[in-house]
Formats: structure tokens, sequence, C-alpha cells
């Protein structure tokens, strides 16, 4: 027999993928990537134990971040959310491969809004949050270095990096600006609503507070205007804010430390533990109820 002819080659084979033209790039966009997911996470863990290392001074202040009300998308917080885009961040590059992918948008838009973020902190408090800053910046470094090594790799993924970008600048920080905005005339007219609080036979409520401490806004704002315990606030004889420093802060609130809800009759004599802390609403209304019962709310 005769020699057996050779195969033909299987038209399944595929061509290599060309080489990385710049690995270097690549890994320097997945460190970025991952220093981006640890602010995150860094972001994360302190909203959720509500600390805030900055209280708020001049133009700075994490009061966006602390308080949920201010903090809250929907059904989920900014830090959930940017939790995880930076993980979905991580995850696009390390499957990015050179070839066009719809993935290389995934950097651009994560940079777009977080940076987007900011506006939601200005637009509510007047201030920048710095913790969201340094999410930015990580945010901002991964798309630059990724947009780099796409640039080289292939053009037309760093385009559509870009264009994502873009895109999530242009409509997401008009649209935090705006819920900023709208929660800081929120929190405007539940100040006037506080200061109406009071009238009833009932005992004088003090809440200790600082300047710049959005844990004391927290409980004044967020707690205190809440409509389901502004009601309660009927029953007491006046609600006065006095600072940590005061003598009476220091005499019934137990030294240094706000906020601190206490409350006094009306011959000087405290009623009840004073309340640390900003508590949620269930927790404040009990307190209120122990210290203010129905019975000394007054006609107005």
């Amino acid at each position: 027999m005769g020699a057996m002819a050779a195969a033909p080659p299987s038209p399944e084979s595929t061509e290599p993928l060309p080489r990385d033209p710049a690995p270097a790039l690549r890994w320097a966009a997945l460190a970025a990537a991952g220093l981006q997911l640890l602010a995150a996470l860094t972001l994360f863990v302190l909203s959720a134990a509500r600390m805030c290392p900055v209280e708020g001074s001049g133009s700075f202040s994490c009061a966006a971040l602390v308080r949920p009300r201010l903090g809250q998308l929907g059904p989920v917080h900014v830090s959930e959310l940017a939790l995880f885009g930076s993980a979905l961040t991580l995850g696009a590059l390390i499957f990015l491969r050179r070839r066009p992918t719809p993935l290389a948008v995934i950097p651009g838009a994560g940079a777009g809004l977080a940076l987007s973020a900011q506006a939601l902190s200005v637009g509510a408090t007047d201030a920048l949050c710095p913790l969201c800053l340094g999410l930015a910046a990580t945010s901002w470094l991964t798309a630059l270095l990724s947009g780099l090594w796409l640039r080289r790799a292939e053009p037309r993924g760093a385009r559509w990096l870009v264009f994502a970008l873009l895109i999530a600048l242009s409509f997401a920080a008009p649209l935090g600006f705006v819920r900023g905005t709208w929660l800081q005339q929120d929190d405007q007219r539940r100040a006037k609503l506080l200061a109406q609080a009071g009238g009833g036979s009932g005992p004088k409520l003090y809440l200790v507070s600082r300047e710049g401490c959005p844990h004391c806004q927290t409980l004044r704002l967020d707690v205190l205007a809440d409509e389901a315990v502004l009601p309660l606030l009927e029953r007491v004889s006046a609600l006065e804010t006095v600072d940590e420093d005061d003598a009476l802060a220091q005499e019934h609130a137990g030294g240094r430390g706000a906020p601190v809800l206490f409350a006094l009759d009306a011959g000087g004599g405290a009623l009840a533990q004073p309340l640390r802390g900003a508590h949620g609403v269930e927790r404040v209304r009990r307190w209120l109820e122990g210290v203010a019962p129905v019975g000394s709310a007054a006609a107005r």
C-alpha cells in the first residue's frame, strides 16, 4: 500500500493570541484595581461601623458617608455600590484580553461614577468626602493605566474606556448633585421643625452636640426629626442644643462626648440615664416615651 496521505489541518485550529505588547502596564493596571478594591472595602467597613476620621472642618466632611439618609441610593448604600463596582473592575481586568471586548468600558465607568460620588457629598453637605476621594483617586489610576495598556494592545478598547468614563461623568455627576441639593434642603426643613418642638408640660430635653459632628447631625436631623419621633417632642417643654463643653452638659451628660440626649424636670433634676450616641429611631422612641409619657403633652 502506498503511504497514507497526511491529514489536512483542522478547520477548528485557532491562531494564537498576539503577544502582549505592554505586560508591565497590564500588571500595573491590575495592581491599581487591587488598590481600588481595598479602598472600597475600607470605605464599606468604615461606613458600616459609622466611623468618621474627618468629622467636618472646612471643605471636608464624611457626613454623606456616615449619615445613612445621605448615603442611601434607593435600596443600597453608596459604599455597597463602590465595593461591588470595584470588584467588577478587578474581574474585568483579569479577564480582559487584547482583542476588542465590552469589558473595557467597566474601568472607565467605575472611575466616572467614583468621581461623581463627590457631587452627592458637595450637594448635601457643601464639602468633599475625604474617604470617597481615596476611592476616586485609585479608580482614576486604574482607568488611566488600563487606558494606556489598551492603547498599546487594542486602540478600540481604549476608546470604549474613555467613552464610558465621559458618559458616567456627564450623567451621574449632575444627578448626584441634584439629589445632594434636595437632601440639604430637606435638612433645612427638618431643622425648622425641630426649632418649633416643645410646648408640652413635660421635661426639658437637651441635645449635646459639637460643630462638624456628623453623628450629632444624624441624631438631630435624621432621628429626632423623623416622622415617627417628631410627634413625641410635643410632650417636652422645650428642646435645646448645648455644646459638649457647656457646664450643663458636663454636669448631666457625664463629661465630654457627643451626641448625648438628656432630660431635666422643672426642678433641674435628671430623668433617666442620658442616651449616648446616634441611636436609631426605635431606640430613641423608647427613651423619649420613658422620660416624657403621654400625659405630659399639652394642647397648643
